[in-house]
C-alpha cells in the first residue's frame, strides 16, 4: 500500500464537490444503499443488527453524538425533530431515499456540522479518482465495481484535531473483454478534514493490494 497524495488541481476538484449543500449532492439517495456498509469510530452497521432505514437513522444519529461541538450538541432535537421522527412511519421504510431527503432540505439537519460529514460519504466525492482511475485502466483493462465491494470509515484522527473517512472500493475485470482474464483490485481513498467540517485538509489515494491486478480463480 503506498499513499499518493494527490495535486492541488485534484484537490479543487473534490473541494468544489465538498463545498455543495447536502441537498444538492446525492446524500439521501446514497446513504440508503451504502449504510451497511459505514463504520463509525469502530461502530459497525454491516451486521444484520439494523434494517436499512434504521442503519439510516442510527448513522444520522451517531455522526451527532460523536462529532458535533459540545456546545451545539443536536443529537437530542435531531432525534425528537418532527422530520426525524417520521422515518419511524411505514412510508419510509418502503422508500428510505424519499424519507431522507426533507432530512436534508431542511434545518436543523441541513445546518448540521456532523452531518456535513456525509458530504464526503456519496458517489459524487469519489467521482474523480474513478474517472482517473478508469482514464488510466479502463481502454485495456475494462473494470466494474464489485458487488458489496465499497465500505466507508469515518473517525477521529489523533488527538480529534482532523476527521478522517475513507473509502474503500474493490473492482472487477469485465469478463470476456480482459487479455488477461478476471482479475480484482481493491484501492482506497482517504480525506481529512478539519474538525469543524469545513475544510479539507488532505487526501490520499493508495491501491490495497501489492500488485495492481490480482488473477481471480476460475471455478
Amino acid at each position: 500500500e503506498r499513499p499518493d497524495p494527490i495535486d492541488q488541481e485534484e484537490l479543487k476538484k473534490y473541494t468544489t464537490i465538498f463545498q455543495k449543500t447536502l441537498d444538492v449532492l446525492p446524500v439521501h439517495k446514497d446513504l440508503p444503499r451504502l449504510a451497511r456498509s459505514f463504520t463509525i469510530n469502530q461502530r459497525k452497521f454491516s451486521n444484520g443488527e439494523f434494517t436499512t432505514l434504521d442503519a439510516c437513522k442510527e448513522i444520522i444519529s451517531l455522526l451527532s453524538e460523536d462529532f458535533q461541538s459540545k456546545d451545539g450538541d443536536c443529537r437530542s432535537s435531531l432525534r425528537h425533530h418532527p422530520l426525524f421522527l417520521a422515518l419511524n412511519s411505514p412510508e419510509a421504510a418502503e422508500s428510505p431515499s424519499t424519507a431522507l431527503l426533507p432530512i436534508f432540505l431542511q434545518a436543523p439537519f441541513v445546518n448540521s456540522k456532523a452531518l456535513s460529514i456525509l458530504k464526503l460519504c456519496n458517489q459524487s466525492i469519489i467521482a474523480p479518482a474513478i474517472t482517473k482511475l478508469k482514464k488510466i485502466l479502463h481502454e485495456h483493462l475494462p473494470f466494474n465495481s464489485a458487488k458489496k465491494g465499497w465500505t466507508i470509515s469515518i473517525e477521529w484522527g489523533p488527538d480529534q484535531d482532523t476527521i478522517r473517512v475513507e473509502h474503500r472500493k474493490r473492482e472487477e475485470g469485465v469478463e470476456g473483454m480482459s487479455p488477461i482474464g478476471l482479475f480484482s483490485f481493491e484501492w482506497k481513498i482517504e480525506f481529512t478534514i478539519d474538525p469543524d467540517v469545513k475544510m479539507i485538509k488532505n487526501i490520499e489515494t493508495s491501491l490495497i493490494q501489492s500488485s495492481l491486478l490480482t488473477k481471480v480463480p476460475s471455478n
